[in-house]
């Protein structure tokens, strides 16, 4: 092979790249990274086999082939070239970068022995503005299950209902749920589990305008196509439980509050609250939103926020970390809260996105 690029083409998406590659694995040929030269353009690939980035540089090609050469220090020397022309060509058993920085030689392997990253693109369920994608995934991804006992909470959970295709995140103590309208899934039956690992390096590309999503049942594989680079996760198996169940239908008491000073509160206070096992009381009345913290080792910690309340007087424990969380993650300048008791799951909305709401588990204290 042989092929002349400009360098910031290839440094572009290499720490991509470079993110998938193990640092220790049981199978030496994942610390490769496939390099192939076609007709048009060179494809740089790597895979832990449970996810994997295939990224096509635009290259003028003299000569077309493929090689593996070792991942983590190709990449290590690409991202200390500067913006210039390099000559990447292959002379028996060595891969050479000749440009002004200097002259590297590499060792390479055949790439017939770096497994595929897939069969084929499966169906195309859907494609998504980068706005779009940005708006939807945000407000799910901290809500994934950290919990691999139950790898169905793990992921995103996308299915089509009557009225919308409704996108959903939860680890069983809190749930996000972003409705689309308008929008159909391309030749799919039933819904299906995405990888948190592909929506969050989905995220990371910035730069592309267009994302599509294809999904290969026969590989149980997603595939994320923005661009030049084609991202390749696992569909995660399981029944996914049923969320429209804890939705509370109504509720007795609604605050709304703005968003950054609720943020605000919530931060100073997180410092008692770390000494409570992340549990913060709060109460709804006379207008306000008050937080509360008791600590047998540290003090205690009171504030409040003025809101605009509606209904009943109530209140609830949170686990802190969970609101600060939904705060983070999502846009507007309120967000409004509404309770039925200390008991059951409150609701969380944005004035911003009357499609998206949030749910969160009560913490039952001690009186």
């Amino acid at each position: 092979m042989e092929v002349n690029i400009l360098t910031e083409n290839l440094t572009e998406n290499v720490s991509l790249l470079g993110k998938i590659i193990p640092s220790h694995s049981q199978i030496p040929i994942l610390s490769s990274l496939l390099l192939e030269a076609t007709q048009d353009s060179l494809i740089l690939s790597s895979t832990d086999l449970e996810f994997g980035v295939r990224v096509s540089i635009p290259a003028k090609i003299e000569k077309t082939g493929g090689v593996l050469v070792p991942g983590r220090q190709f990449i290590e020397i690409l991202s200390t070239l500067g913006r210039e022309k390099a000559r990447l060509y292959q002379e028996k058993d060595q891969l050479i970068i000749s440009s002004p920085s200097g002259s590297f030689k590499f060792q390479v392997l055949p790439k017939d022995e770096f497994p595929r990253l897939f069969e084929e693109k499966g169906e195309k369920a859907g494609e998504f503005t980068q706005g779009e994608y940005q708006t939807i995934f945000e407000k799910l991804i901290f809500a994934v299950s950290q919990d691999e006992s139950r790898p169905h909470l793990t992921g995103i959970y996308v299915v089509k209902t009557e009225e919308s295709i409704d996108f959903v995140a939860t680890d069983g103590y809190r749930m996000s749920l972003k409705k689309i309208r308008g929008k159909t899934l391309a030749g799919i039956d039933g819904g299906f589990i995405v990888s948190p690992r592909l929506i969050s390096e989905g995220l990371s590309l910035k730069n592309e305008k267009k994302l599509d999503l294809h999904i290969y049942k026969g590989g149980n594989q997603a595939i994320l196509e923005a661009g030049g680079v084609l991202l390749v996760g696992r569909l995660i198996e399981g029944q996914y439980p049923s969320y429209e169940k804890v939705i509370p239908k109504d509720s007795k008491t609604s605050i709304t509050l703005d968003r950054e000073e609720l943020l605000k509160l919530l931060k100073t206070v997180s410092v008692f609250a770390r000494e409570n096992a992340n549990v913060i009381n709060c109460s709804v009345n006379l207008g306000a939103f008050h937080l509360q913290v008791a600590t047998n080792s540290l003090g205690e910690a009171e504030s409040q926020l003025d809101g605009k309340q509606e209904g009943d007087d109530n209140q609830i424990a949170f686990n802190i970390k969970f609101l600060m969380d939904f705060l983070r993650s999502v846009g507007g300048k309120t967000i409004t809260i509404k309770l039925n008791s200390a008991f059951e799951p409150a609701l969380l909305t944005t004035d911003d996105d009357p499609d998206f709401l949030h749910v969160i588990m009560p913490v039952r204290v001690q009186e």
